[in-house]
């Protein structure tokens, strides 16, 4: 049975006269990546300021020893342009560093770190194809920042959505690397839940009824929301968050 996964870390530090920076360092394999963040909700009042990064990643379209394959620079986000990379082009993106800022005076902000990833593509033994089995997804999340997670009144969700194998779609192929449409035949979202720093964990089946139906694509996404709507305080926050995610 083969296994991926991702683990990573990000730093909060929070301050109205400072920004707010999320970073992490990533550990994965080559079909599950981190690639990809974005904005989901902007302070409703007192929005000065801005929510801006930088990343980090390597262009999967480009040749491993290619000088263009890695990729740096910064981005802003804003609700008419809510992430660095489109739908599409995250699929070629594994991101390696990424940082954010919030400076923004009054918390409200929201924002989804994407996980993509490719699924096994066929390995025939005689008529039998190995791949051809029960998949899961085990997501956690935790954290040691228990100031900020108050004081932000911070919660948290996971979604999990892939395009399956069916009747229509045959195992991926080598060269098919992103999906040709929205995915949806499998799709899971949590409850929204206090971020207050104790291990969560959620385990999914996306196959159970019928074990052919390996998943060509996936799109696991974690979501955070501060829903205070206080001002940010000068006190400085800093801790580490630890994602992490399995398909098996």
């Amino acid at each position: 049975m083969m296994k991926y996964s991702v683990l990573f870390i990000l730093l909060f530090i929070s301050g109205a006269a400072q920004a707010s920076q999320v970073g992490f360092n990533s550990t994965n394999s080559d079909d599950l990546y981190v690639c990809n963040v974005s904005l989901t909700a902007t302070p409703a009042e007192n929005s000065i300021g801005r929510i801006m990064g930088s990343l980090t990643y390597e262009d999967l379209t480009k040749n491993a020893n290619s000088p263009w394959r890695i990729v740096s620079g910064g981005f802003s986000l804003s609700e008419s342009s809510p992430s660095p990379l489109t739908s599409q082009a995250q699929w070629s993106a594994k991101i390696t560093d990424l940082k954010l800022a919030f400076t923004t005076e009054q918390m409200g902000v929201g924002y989804k770190v994407h996980v993509c990833y490719l699924g096994p593509v066929a390995n025939k033994k005689g008529k039998d194809d190995l791949t051809e089995k029960e998949y899961s997804v085990i997501a956690s999340v935790y954290h040691s920042m228990t100031a900020y997670a108050k004081m932000a009144n911070l919660y948290y969700r996971i979604t999990t959505a892939c395009d399956l194998r069916n009747r229509q779609s045959d195992a991926r192929k080598s060269n098919e690397t992103s999906p040709n449409s929205e995915l949806t035949d499998y799709y899971y979202v949590t409850n929204w839940a206090p971020f207050d720093g104790t291990l969560k964990e959620t385990s999914l089946v996306l196959n159970s009824r019928a074990p052919q139906q390996v998943p060509r694509f996936c799109e696991i996404t974690y979501e955070f929301k501060e829903a205070s709507t206080d001002l940010r305080p000068n006190d400085l926050y800093m801790t580490e968050v630890n994602l992490s995610v399995d398909v098996l």
